[in-house]
């Protein structure tokens, strides 16, 4: 387990959120807290994402132009929505992750751009 500093960006059409952080990297499992978040990253292939906090939890599959099914869990409610992801670009090159991808709740597309680059501290 090595600790890191990580820098990650997350556009929409709508917004960009950006944030600096430390986090560890255990094998291929990159762990950071982003605000009220839990986020794992799964560096294998496929590339997995999951997001939580007390409100939510999102996994995100990505493998380059296939569409995944992937579950989002309303926790107040305790129900799983299914979304559908759709990677358009995915580029891992040592300490480095861009995915361009897409996501669908009920048909509706929307695009998101994720860069993520770490180093060991």
């Amino acid at each position: 387990m090595a600790k890191v500093f990580i820098k990650s960006t997350l556009k929409n059409d709508d917004d960009i959120h950006m944030i600096e952080t430390k986090g560890i990297l255990k094998n291929d499992l990159l762990i950071y807290n982003d605000d009220s978040l839990t986020v794992h990253v799964c560096l294998s292939s496929p590339i997995m994402i999951t997001r939580e906090n007390d409100e939510y939890k999102i996994i995100l599959k990505f493998d380059q132009n296939k569409i995944i099914t992937g579950n989002y869990l309303l926790k107040e409610i305790n129900s799983y929505i299914p979304i559908e992801i759709k990677t358009n670009k995915l580029q891992r090159k040592d300490e480095h992750l861009k995915i361009n991808y897409e996501l669908s709740i009920d048909g509706n597309w929307r695009k998101y751009e994720l860069l993520i680059d770490y180093r060991r501290v």
